[in-house]
């Protein structure tokens, strides 16, 4: 079997195993699936063995495959490496970059980022997935994951983009109607908007006042949603209050539609993240917009937007 077939063969294999089936795959690389189906076999065929077992759910990696698979992932890596090191720095990065970041949000406040990246780097394409669920990015094919809140740890690199401030708010007319808030434990005798990923139904706020000194206080909630944008519709619908990071709320909180309370306390706020898989190379399209972000969000959401 010629080298040349070798490589190409071991390449659309780890695209397989990666996509989780053949057409997957095929659809990925935007070639037919027949050429990828072809390429594999011929590749079983010069080993000898059956790297794949193919059914309509999909694929499954045999143990040879399984074998062949972290080969030809380290070798791919190998080549990206070399690859990678002979380009001159100064050259514009090309290709196609595949991203996924939150629905909801992601429009108003990424989108006009991503596009200011677009400009500076005109070879560069995106493919984006709008999703709120931090997918299997191998599985999945995603080179860099956008996320907002707190991330686990993985087998991948979560950088740290920026972190922006909240504001505890509500609406004028639930304001009105409710006791006065002059001190972090008035929150808990207030209705709570609370998100899902924060906890149950009792959840707990922590402040800083000015001296630095942390007042915690328990909250019970009367709305809990598992979509953390729509926070700010219950706040306007009268729900009771919420936290929310001020970029969502600079409109509302500007007309009036929203107040904000206990200004003289910070909290600290979720962070933007930007996630890669830990053991594969970094392609210059990669490198190219974890130093974009780093640099245009450095001074945090609300001025990046703006700019």
């Amino acid at each position: 079997m010629r080298r040349a077939a070798s490589w190409r063969g071991l390449e659309l294999f780890s695209q397989v195993v990666e996509a989780g089936s053949i057409t997957a795959a095929a659809d990925r690389l935007g070639v037919s699936k027949s050429s990828v189906s072809t390429q594999v076999t011929a590749l079983e065929a010069a080993l000898g063995v059956r790297l794949l077992s193919r059914s309509k759910a999909g694929v499954r990696l045999t143990e040879p495959g399984r074998r062949m698979y972290e080969h030809a992932r380290r070798l791919l890596m190998q080549v990206d490496t070399a690859l990678e090191d002979v380009r001159a720095e100064e050259s514009s990065p090309t290709g196609t970059l595949r991203i996924s970041m939150p629905a909801g949000i992601a429009d108003s406040i990424l989108v006009p980022v991503l596009g200011r990246f677009l400009q500076r780097y005109p070879k560069i394409r995106l493919d984006v997935q709008a999703t709120d669920s931090l997918l299997e990015l191998r599985e999945s094919g995603i080179d860099v994951a956008l996320r907002f809140g707190w991330v686990r740890d993985g087998d991948f690199v979560a950088k740290r983009i920026c972190q922006f401030p909240e504001v505890i708010c509500a609406s004028p007319e639930y304001l009105s109607v409710s006791a006065a808030i002059h001190s972090p434990r008035d929150l808990a005798n207030h209705r709570w908007i609370g998100f899902t990923g924060f906890g149950g139904v009792q959840q707990t706020i922590e402040l800083r006042d000015h001296s630095g000194r942390r007042r915690r206080v328990t909250v019970e909630c009367r709305v809990r949603t598992s979509n953390a944008p729509s926070q700010k519709f219950w706040a306007l619908a009268g729900a009771g209050l919420t936290r929310l990071p001020r970029f969502v709320v600079s409109d509302e909180l500007q007309s009036g539609r929203l107040v904000s309370v206990l200004d003289g306390f910070e909290l600290d706020g979720p962070s933007l993240y930007a996630i890669h898989l830990a053991d594969r190379y970094k392609p210059a399209v990669v490198k190219a917009l974890l130093g974009f972000l780093e640099n245009a969000l450095s001074a945090g959401l609300e001025n990046a937007v703006s700019a």
